[in-house]
This record gives structure tokens, sequence and C-alpha cells, in this order.
């Protein structure tokens, strides 16, 4: 049994680039749900499956625009990194290979 150690070594350097986006992607929306319930003074959720809706706040029109903002701009960044990450030929190359 031959192992391509290149093929192998990109993989592994892939999965710790994913693991460190990952991180990232947690780190900037792990939060904003908190955030937001601190800032409309939201009671907590009796059940934790069924968080408060922030719509429910009559103070929620006055900061949707500014969390629409936030996250739209952080799936911007997301993509941005991910594109450095991986270009998306090396990405489309990388996925021939996988087997399902």
């Amino acid at each position: 049994m031959h192992i391509d150690v290149d093929n192998h070594w990109k993989f592994q350097t892939l999965s710790c680039l994913f693991a460190v986006f990952n991180a990232i992607v947690r780190l900037c929306m792990t939060d904003i749900l908190p955030t937001v319930n601190r800032t409309l003074k939201l009671p907590k959720s009796k059940d934790p499956n069924k968080p408060v809706m922030p719509s429910s706040s009559k103070q929620w029109t006055r900061i949707r625009a500014d969390v629409k903002t936030y996250i739209t701009d952080i799936i911007q960044v997301f993509e941005d990194i991910l594109y450095i990450i991986i270009p998306k030929q090396t990405y489309i190359g990388y996925v021939r290979h996988l087997d399902f």
C-alpha cells in the first residue's frame, strides 16, 4: 500500500485551517444572541430549547439593521477567508479526490 505523503500533508493542513476557521466562526457568532438579548433587556427563556425571540421586543426595530449589517459583514469576511484558504480551483480539485 502506497501512501501519498504530499496529498496527506495537504489534507492535514487543510483540516487544521478548517479547524481555525470554525473557531473564528464560533467566536464571532456565539456571543451575538446573548448581546442582543442584553441590549433589548429580554427575559431569560424558561425553556433552553426555545429562546425568547429578539423580535418580541419593541426595541428590536432600533437594532435590527445593525444586527443584519454585522451578520452580513461577518459572512463576507468568512467567504474572503475561505477563498484565501482554498482558492476555487484547489477546492474543486480536492472535492474530486474525496471518496464518499
